[in-house]
């Protein structure tokens, strides 16, 4: 990736705190824009209603997985960086970009369509 091969020189990074992929990158934060906050995500989900012991179980298997050297090593050749979160903490997480984002996707129109 061009950030960690040091093609490009990153000027801020937009997460609540510093990157482990790029340490001397400020955040927009400590720049001085405030508003400019937030972090891409990607997380599994199951059925609504799945029953919580399921839940955990299929957790642990993939932060099991996570933690492998392959695995980590290949989520840094993408400069992706893992948080291991308990299904309360990611479900918290949705709640609040949800809560964050709600406004702007009003004021822009935006529908969803089938």
């Amino acid at each position: 990736m061009p950030g960690s091969a040091g093609k490009i020189r990153i000027l801020a990074v937009s997460g609540a705190q510093r990157s482990d992929i790029a340490p001397d990158a400020p955040t927009f934060v400590e720049q001085g824009f405030a508003r400019l906050n937030m972090n891409t995500w990607f997380a599994i989900f199951g059925p609504a209603r799945m029953p919580g012991e399921l839940v955990n179980r299929m957790n642990g298997i993939v932060l099991q997985a996570l933690r492998t050297p392959a695995v980590r090593e290949r989520m840094r050749s993408l400069d992706y960086e893992i948080r291991e979160l308990s299904p309360a903490a990611l479900a918290e997480l949705v709640k609040q970009d949800y809560e964050r984002w709600k406004p702007v996707v009003k004021a822009s129109g935006f529908t969803a369509q089938e």
